[in-house]
Protein backbone atom coordinates (compact mmCIF):
# COMPACT_ATOMS: atom_id res chain seq x y z
CA UNK A 1 0.00 0.00 0.00
CA UNK A 2 2.60 2.48 0.84
CA UNK A 3 4.88 1.50 -2.00
CA UNK A 4 1.80 2.35 -4.54
CA UNK A 5 0.96 5.99 -2.94
CA UNK A 6 4.26 6.44 -3.34
CA UNK A 7 4.18 5.73 -7.08
CA UNK A 8 1.15 7.22 -7.54
CA UNK A 9 2.61 10.12 -5.63
CA UNK A 10 6.17 10.14 -8.09
CA UNK A 11 3.68 9.72 -11.30
CA UNK A 12 1.93 13.13 -10.07
CA UNK A 13 5.73 14.83 -9.40
CA UNK A 14 6.36 13.83 -12.68
CA UNK A 15 3.57 15.24 -14.66
CA UNK A 16 3.31 17.89 -12.15
CA UNK A 17 7.54 19.30 -12.57
CA UNK A 18 8.04 18.21 -16.46
CA UNK A 19 4.80 17.75 -18.45
CA UNK A 20 3.27 20.90 -16.27
CA UNK A 21 0.07 18.54 -16.50
CA UNK A 22 -1.84 19.74 -13.27
CA UNK A 23 -4.86 18.00 -13.85
CA UNK A 24 -2.98 14.72 -14.08
CA UNK A 25 -0.87 15.00 -11.39
CA UNK A 26 -3.71 16.24 -9.40
CA UNK A 27 -5.22 12.57 -10.01
CA UNK A 28 -2.25 10.88 -8.84
CA UNK A 29 -2.15 12.91 -5.74
CA UNK A 30 -5.66 12.09 -5.41
CA UNK A 31 -5.11 8.60 -5.86
CA UNK A 32 -2.03 8.71 -3.46
CA UNK A 33 -3.99 10.14 -0.71
CA UNK A 34 -6.72 7.00 -0.82
CA UNK A 35 -4.26 4.73 -0.17
CA UNK A 36 -4.13 6.80 3.42
CA UNK A 37 -0.30 5.78 3.52
CA UNK A 38 1.45 5.34 6.86
CA UNK A 39 4.41 6.83 5.97
CA UNK A 40 3.60 10.22 7.31
CA UNK A 41 6.23 11.84 5.09
CA UNK A 42 4.95 10.68 1.87
CA UNK A 43 1.61 11.71 3.34
CA UNK A 44 2.50 15.32 3.74
CA UNK A 45 4.37 15.84 0.44
CA UNK A 46 0.77 14.58 -1.24
CA UNK A 47 -0.85 16.76 0.52
CA UNK A 48 1.59 19.85 0.06
CA UNK A 49 1.70 19.24 -3.74
CA UNK A 50 -2.18 19.25 -3.79
CA UNK A 51 -2.10 22.16 -1.88
CA UNK A 52 0.41 23.99 -4.46
CA UNK A 53 -1.60 22.89 -7.16
CA UNK A 54 -5.16 24.31 -5.94
CA UNK A 55 -2.92 27.83 -5.24
CA UNK A 56 -1.93 27.83 -9.17
CA UNK A 57 -5.55 27.85 -9.71
CA UNK A 58 -6.41 30.32 -7.45
CA UNK A 59 -8.40 28.08 -5.38
CA UNK A 60 -7.37 29.39 -1.87
CA UNK A 61 -9.55 27.47 0.45
CA UNK A 62 -8.62 23.92 -1.03
CA UNK A 63 -5.06 24.72 -0.85
CA UNK A 64 -5.44 26.09 2.71
CA UNK A 65 -7.06 22.70 3.77
CA UNK A 66 -4.60 20.57 2.10
CA UNK A 67 -1.60 22.89 3.55
CA UNK A 68 -3.05 22.18 6.75
CA UNK A 69 -3.69 18.58 5.91
CA UNK A 70 0.15 18.38 4.89
CA UNK A 71 1.40 20.13 8.41
CA UNK A 72 -0.85 17.34 10.42
CA UNK A 73 1.55 15.12 8.86
CA UNK A 74 4.82 16.88 9.59
CA UNK A 75 3.84 17.93 13.12
CA UNK A 76 3.11 14.07 14.08
CA UNK A 77 7.06 13.64 13.01
CA UNK A 78 8.33 16.21 14.09
CA UNK A 79 9.80 17.64 11.08
CA UNK A 80 10.73 21.15 11.53
CA UNK A 81 11.85 22.27 8.55
CA UNK A 82 8.57 20.66 6.57
CA UNK A 83 6.70 22.56 9.59
CA UNK A 84 7.75 25.73 8.80
CA UNK A 85 7.95 25.77 5.51
CA UNK A 86 3.99 24.52 5.95
CA UNK A 87 2.99 27.35 8.02
CA UNK A 88 4.34 29.71 5.49
CA UNK A 89 2.11 28.06 2.55
CA UNK A 90 -1.14 28.38 5.19
CA UNK A 91 -0.05 31.82 5.82
CA UNK A 92 -0.10 32.44 2.27
CA UNK A 93 -3.22 31.33 1.76
CA UNK A 94 -4.79 33.45 4.64
CA UNK A 95 -3.21 36.33 3.07
CA UNK A 96 -4.74 35.30 -0.53
CA UNK A 97 -8.40 35.21 1.46
CA UNK A 98 -7.68 37.77 2.90
CA UNK A 99 -7.72 37.18 6.24
CA UNK A 100 -4.53 39.05 8.09
CA UNK A 101 -4.99 38.42 11.10
CA UNK A 102 -5.35 34.44 10.63
CA UNK A 103 -1.97 35.27 8.42
CA UNK A 104 -0.33 37.16 10.96
CA UNK A 105 -0.99 34.59 14.20
CA UNK A 106 0.36 31.96 11.80
CA UNK A 107 3.60 33.72 10.68
CA UNK A 108 4.06 34.33 14.45
CA UNK A 109 4.41 30.38 14.86
CA UNK A 110 6.51 30.28 11.64
CA UNK A 111 8.79 32.74 12.94
CA UNK A 112 9.75 30.56 15.85
CA UNK A 113 11.70 28.15 13.60
CA UNK A 114 14.76 28.91 13.42
CA UNK A 115 15.87 27.73 9.88
CA UNK A 116 17.79 29.59 7.47
CA UNK A 117 18.09 32.84 5.97
CA UNK A 118 16.14 31.79 3.08
CA UNK A 119 12.99 30.97 5.20
CA UNK A 120 12.96 33.85 7.22
CA UNK A 121 12.68 35.86 3.62
CA UNK A 122 10.04 33.92 2.79
CA UNK A 123 8.18 34.75 6.12
CA UNK A 124 8.87 38.42 5.25
CA UNK A 125 7.51 37.82 1.45
CA UNK A 126 4.15 36.76 2.79
CA UNK A 127 4.35 40.00 5.91
CA UNK A 128 4.96 42.22 3.18
CA UNK A 129 2.54 40.60 0.95
CA UNK A 130 -0.16 41.54 3.42
CA UNK A 131 0.70 44.53 3.65
CA UNK A 132 0.65 45.14 0.21
CA UNK A 133 -2.61 43.75 -0.31
CA UNK A 134 -4.08 46.03 2.51
CA UNK A 135 -2.32 49.42 0.64
CA UNK A 136 0.45 49.88 3.09
CA UNK A 137 2.47 50.01 0.29
CA UNK A 138 5.06 52.41 2.45
CA UNK A 139 4.97 48.93 5.27
CA UNK A 140 5.29 46.60 2.29
CA UNK A 141 8.45 48.55 0.95
CA UNK A 142 10.17 48.39 4.31
CA UNK A 143 9.76 44.08 4.43
CA UNK A 144 10.67 43.85 0.91
CA UNK A 145 13.68 46.11 1.18
CA UNK A 146 14.93 44.32 4.20
CA UNK A 147 15.61 40.97 2.51
CA UNK A 148 17.13 42.19 -1.12
CA UNK A 149 20.47 40.53 -0.37
CA UNK A 150 19.10 37.42 1.49
CA UNK A 151 20.07 34.08 -0.64
CA UNK A 152 17.26 32.88 -1.62
CA UNK A 153 16.36 30.81 -5.10
CA UNK A 154 15.99 33.18 -8.23
CA UNK A 155 12.41 33.08 -8.67
CA UNK A 156 12.09 34.30 -4.92
CA UNK A 157 14.58 37.06 -5.78
CA UNK A 158 12.80 38.17 -8.87
CA UNK A 159 9.78 38.21 -7.08
CA UNK A 160 10.45 40.26 -4.39
CA UNK A 161 12.08 42.81 -6.78
CA UNK A 162 8.78 42.76 -8.54
CA UNK A 163 6.76 43.32 -5.21
CA UNK A 164 9.34 46.21 -4.50
CA UNK A 165 8.58 47.90 -8.25
CA UNK A 166 4.80 47.76 -7.24
CA UNK A 167 5.25 49.54 -4.21
CA UNK A 168 7.31 52.16 -5.49
CA UNK A 169 4.49 52.62 -8.03
CA UNK A 170 1.44 52.55 -5.69
CA UNK A 171 3.28 55.18 -3.69
CA UNK A 172 4.27 57.33 -6.82
CA UNK A 173 0.87 57.58 -7.54
CA UNK A 174 -0.84 58.62 -3.99
CA UNK A 175 2.01 61.28 -3.88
Amino acid sequence: KDELAEAYYLMGRNMDDYCHDFAAAADYYIEADRLQTTDLVLRGRINSCMGFICKQDSCFVEALEFYERANKAFYKIGDERRIANGLVSIAEQYVCLHEYAKADSVLQIASSYDIDSAYYADIVDIKALALYNQEMYDSALIYLLSIVDYPRRMSAKCYNQMNIMRSYARLEKYE
